[in-house]
């Protein structure tokens, strides 16, 4: 994994035979959520591993509103809403359990951001 320059790696404890027991989905090729892309759009979540003060801000999109998903690990969306220019919505920790989320940016239609959120407590 460290010469296919791997981003992240997780250590799933018993593998995926334990994820499999355990009821989670399996998702296999097709979904890709790149954490890692940027673009003119920028929503900013801090502070991240979320807290209760958590909160997403749209810092620019070029004076327009932008759309954004937040979903689980297995792309269930969790939570949908917009945000206008200098906008900034809190994060209800309390519907979330312990993992990793992933969000995406939309500006007209187009996905413009991805990323990534942790909770950790």
């Amino acid at each position: 994994m460290k010469a296919l320059e791997f981003k992240m790696v997780y250590n799933m404890l018993g593998g995926i035979n334990a994820w499999r027991a355990a009821g989670y989905p399996l998702v296999t090729g097709g979904i890709w959520i790149d954490v890692f892309k940027t673009s003119p759009v920028v929503v900013q979540v801090y502070p991240n591993p979320i807290t209760t003060e958590s909160k997403f801000v749209l810092l620019d999109a070029a004076g327009q509103s932008v759309e954004v998903k937040l979903m689980n690990m297995s792309g269930q969306i969790i939570d949908l809403f917009e945000l206008i220019p200098g906008g900034q919505k809190i994060i209800e920790t309390h519907e979330l359990v312990l993992g990793v989320y992933f969000f995406q940016v939309f500006l007209n239609g187009e996905i413009t951001q991805t990323g990534k959120l942790i909770k950790t407590q």
